[in-house]
This record gives C-alpha cells, structure tokens and sequence, in this order.
C-alpha cells in the first residue's frame, strides 16, 4: 500500500507529452554535448549490423580504454513510440530485435522489429485488434529458434503472446488483475523452447509464477505478504540457469520498509531470501554469472524517488553488494553482465525532455560513466534498455539505438 503512494506520484512525474515528430525534435539539449570527452553524437543513418566496429565494445579487462563517442540510428517514424518502455534482445547472429509501444493520437498498439541488412523490418503485434490493446509496459525473450515470446498488460490482464506466421495470444492468469504504473512482470524462454513468466498480482499482492505447459500455463504463489499492507512481487524479474533453476528478484513491502528479494528454485519448490544493502530492487534486472550464481542490479527508494544504482552480488555463499552510483535521479535501468561477469548498466536519468541515457560500465579495476545527449535520445528519457553481446553493449530508447564505436 505504501509503495503504490510512492509510484502514483513518481509516475504524475513521468508525465511527458510526445505523439508526433515536432515533438520529439524540440529541445533536449544539444547534439554532441556531452561533458568529460566532447563526444559527438552521429545521427547519419543506419549502422552496420551487429553493434560496434570490430575492437569496439567494452570487455577488453584491465586496460579498458575509454569510451568517447556513441552512433544514434534513430527509429523510422512508423514505430510511432515516445515515453513508452522498449526492450532490445541480441540474437545470437548480431540482429537486434526491439519490441516497444505505439501511440498515436491516445491509440496504442505493440510493435515489434528486427534489424537486418542495415534495415528494420517490424511486424504489428496487436493492430488487428484480435490481441488486447497494450498499456505502456512489455517485455519480450528470443526463443532458442529465434521466435519472439512477449509478454504485456493493458492495466488489468496479463497477455502472453507469440510469433508463429501470425501472432497468437492468451491470458496467462485470468484471475490475476496486473496494474501498468511501472512493469512488474517478465518473461524467459527455456532451452526446450517453454516461455515462463513472474508477474506481482494486485489482487493478492503477492509474487505468482507461470510455467508453459504445452497448452496452458501452470500456475504458483512465490512469495504472498505476511501481513495485511505487506506486498511482494513489484518490479520482478526472471532468469533461466542452466539446469533449470528459476531466479527471480523483486521487491517487497515489509512493515512500510521496501526490502530486495531474490527467490529461487522450481515450480512448487522455493526458497525465498531477503538481499542486504542499499538496491531495493526498484527498475532491477536478474543477471547469472558464468557460474550460475545470481547478481541484482537494482534502485533504491530515496525521497519517493528511485535513486542510485547497487550491484548485489552472490558467490555461492554469500551477498555483497558494490555502489555503481550513489545518487542518480533514475527513470529507468538495465543492466547485463559480460563475459568477465562484470555489470554493466545504462540508466535513464533525469525526467522531461532534457533527460538523457547513462552508460556505467568497467574500466581497468574500476568504472566509468559515459553520458549519452542530444536531441534523439534526450526528447524520450522514460525508459531504456541494454543488451550485452560478446561483451559490446546494445541500448535503446522509445527514440533511438545507441552503439558504441
């Protein structure tokens, strides 16, 4: 009960007008104006497939070099989003594949792209009408076949919904009521190709589970709230370990104080833990290490903000946890961990249209901040995304996709 105080004025905040191109074009500081570096922003068309050149990307290990300049491919105006959250999934062959919300003239629909050959190709996920009409929030996991799986709410209903010639779709839960403030939901896909969701039911206030069956989702509580005004399950998130384990992290409402959770096991089979320290799991992402272990990259809840980022560590005995940044007024945040298994984070800082990205990533044996500006990327500061592949960094924002060459 507390928390959704703190989210109703946190999202009158986020409140930013955006339908059309002159919008979007209109202030958010200057191309190119980024502090500590001068790096300039190039908005000249599309990039090469994949991420950055060759000997771009950020994973060389001790000796990193700075990072001093980022490309900005924006979106082609079909995509139609602005303020709305937007996801991104690297395959395997280097393609990005986006998913994000439209909306024109209050109509909202859901996209989805791919980028081959130096061009998007999108489908329309729920124009037909014969899906539920999206909200702001979605997510969306790649298929070992490469098949897209996503997941989204339109306030109340929770829909699953999937590529296969045409998109198909159902309730995951139709006795759970999922609200839009911010996303409390995600989404993996196994290796024998079973999507499986996390999801906070308003209802019960409590974190449920899903696992596909082959025709329906099975469905479980994780973790329920003690006491009455005790919740858990905002802000989840989900990770598939190789044998099978499910990893999920979120938040819970304890006695009016938010605690950061991690839960693990299988359907039927959990074990629920509080993680000490300062990320509260708020804007948080579930990340597993080469070795499997669990690490939490999250906000804390500071003045009825979302501030600082912490990295939450596991070694296989214990938590600890690293400070990435103390004080940033956060929007959004992603994070991934690269082939060193060290995190890797882009924030969405400050709210309005002067709002920009922030890249936190590893350099020799400590981190750096690169400030992501200009006009594209600052005109949509409501939501990011990263995605990591073979350690070269991949963000979106509802305008643009950003690389580092």
């Amino acid at each position: 009960m507390q928390l959704r105080f703190f989210l109703a004025i946190l999202t009158a905040a986020l409140v930013v007008g955006c339908d059309d191109d002159a919008s979007r074009d209109a202030g958010g500081g200057t191309d190119g104006a980024v502090p500590d570096g001068g790096a300039v922003e190039v908005d000249s068309g599309p990039l090469p497939d994949g991420a950055a050149p060759d000997g771009g990307g950020v994973d060389a290990g001790p000796g990193d070099r700075p990072i001093e300049a980022h490309d900005v491919e924006r979106f082609p105006n079909s995509f139609g989003c602005c303020g709305h959250e937007i996801n991104i999934v690297v395959a395997a062959d280097r393609v990005p594949h986006v998913m994000g919300v439209r909306d024109r003239s209050g109509t909202r629909s859901l996209w989805y792209a791919a980028r081959t050959g130096g061009t998007w190709t999108e489908t329309n996920v729920t124009d037909d009408g014969s899906l539920p009409r999206p909200r702001e929030r979605n997510t969306f996991a790649l298929a070992p076949d490469g098949s897209p799986h996503a997941l989204f709410s339109d306030g109340v209903t929770l829909t699953y919904a999937w590529l296969d010639g045409t998109w198909q779709s159902m309730a995951v839960d139709a006795t759970s009521s999922v609200g839009d403030t911010f996303r409390h939901f995600d989404i993996a896909v196994d290796a024998g190709g079973a999507p499986h969701v996390v999801w906070f039911d308003q209802t019960l206030e409590a974190l449920r589970y899903g696992r596909w069956n082959g025709s329906a989702f099975e469905v479980e509580t994780i973790d329920a709230p003690a006491v009455a005004d005790d919740q858990s399950g905002e802000f989840a998130r989900l990770a598939l370990a190789a044998d099978g384990m499910v990893h999920v992290s979120f938040l819970a409402i304890v006695s009016g104080a938010p605690v950061l959770r991690h839960a693990r096991g299988t359907a039927g089979s959990w074990t629920v833990e509080d993680v000490p320290g300062m990320g509260k799991g708020v804007h948080g992402s579930m990340l597993l290490d080469s070795a499997g272990n669990p690490h939490i990259v999250s906000a804390d809840l500071r003045s009825s903000r979302a501030r600082g980022i912490y990295w939450s560590a596991f070694d296989g005995s214990a938590w600890s946890e690293t400070e990435l940044d103390a004080d940033s007024s956060i929007v959004d945040a992603d994070a991934d961990l690269d082939p060193s298994d060290r995190a890797h984070v882009i924030i969405s800082n400050s709210f309005g249209p002067a709002g920009y990205l922030q890249y936190l990533y590893p350099r020799n044996a400590g981190r750096d901040i690169y400030d992501v500006r200009g006009a594209v990327v600052g005109d949509a500061p409501e939501s990011c995304d990263l995605d990591l592949h073979e350690g070269t960094p991949h963000v979106v924002n509802p305008n643009a996709y950003v690389t580092f060459p």
